[in-house]
């Protein structure tokens, strides 16, 4: 596998990466115990990161596709509800991939070899078996609560599960996708594990080291893997150096008419 499919790889495993939503924030007490779905799902959306905009503009990543690893850099620009922008920089900060996620479509541009690809959410879960989309996107990496395949979260769905340590679960399953949620004691979430009714494609977020900024909890350590029965088939252990929310951004523009289209499977063989 070389390098050029390498980073195209990484540019689509951090489609599974930071988003937002519009709640209003409010920190939980610490010790304050859930007893049912209905109240937890409260103090999760109470206590998840809540932004209009957020640029982390300095992000370190070591990456591991089957038996190799890499050591890179990104940026990654939100404006909520409407447009992701991913820059993957392998090198001396030269832009080598840039990703765009829309509500019904993803863009990936080879900025070094001017090559394009786009597509339906859908690929994923023909690629890698996992359902995902738009929204389930911006809530997995932004450390919100979701239902999989649902617009929104309704706890009459959700199998509340309490453990040690004021920590908790909420479990839901689709048509395709079964979800387990787990919440720290002050009910951010720490982990998410998707994996298809099939049970051999599995996804999971772990999420450490929240940090606040402007009032903002957010995690600074994401890690995700993605596995194939028990074997993992790739991870990204990101660690997110600086960010900043609900300020101005600028985003690139980049005209697909100047670059050649060409199809995903060719940049993964």
């Amino acid at each position: 596998m070389n390098k050029k499919t390498i980073f195209g790889i990484f540019s689509l495993l951090l489609i599974f990466s930071f988003v937002s939503c519009k709640s209003k924030q409010s920190l939980i007490r610490p010790g304050e115990k859930a007893t049912s779905a209905s109240q937890l799902v409260q103090f999760i959306e109470r206590a998840q990161p809540t932004f209009n905009t957020m640029n982390a503009d300095r992000i370190s990543i070591n990456a591991m596709v089957g038996d190799q690893s890499w050591n890179v850099s990104a940026a990654l620009r939100i404006q909520t509800d409407s447009v992701v922008v991913l820059s993957v920089m392998p090198f001396m900060g030269i832009e080598m991939f840039t990703l765009f996620l829309y509500q019904d479509n993803w863009q990936l541009f080879d900025r070094i070899n001017r090559n394009f690809y786009t597509d339906s959410y859908e690929y994923f879960y023909y690629k890698f078996g996992v359902a995902v989309n738009f929204e389930i996107l911006q809530s997995l990496f932004s450390a919100q609560l979701f239902s999989v395949g649902e617009k929104e979260v309704d706890a009459q769905n959700l199998e509340f599960i309490p453990m040690e340590s004021n920590k908790n679960q909420l479990r839901f399953e689709s048509r395709t996708m079964k979800q387990i949620t787990t919440t720290h004691g002050n009910h951010m979430i720490e982990r998410v594990v998707l994996t298809n009714t099939k049970e051999t494609q599995t996804l999971i977020a772990t999420y450490n080291d929240y940090d606040q900024t402007r009032g903002i909890n957010y995690p600074r350590h994401i890690v995700v893997e993605l596995l194939n029965g028990t074997q993992t088939v790739m991870a990204l252990d990101m660690r997110i150096q600086r960010v900043s929310f609900n300020s101005a951004l600028t985003l690139p523009s980049l005209n697909p008419q100047r670059f050649t289209r060409s199809t995903l499977d060719q940049l993964l063989r």
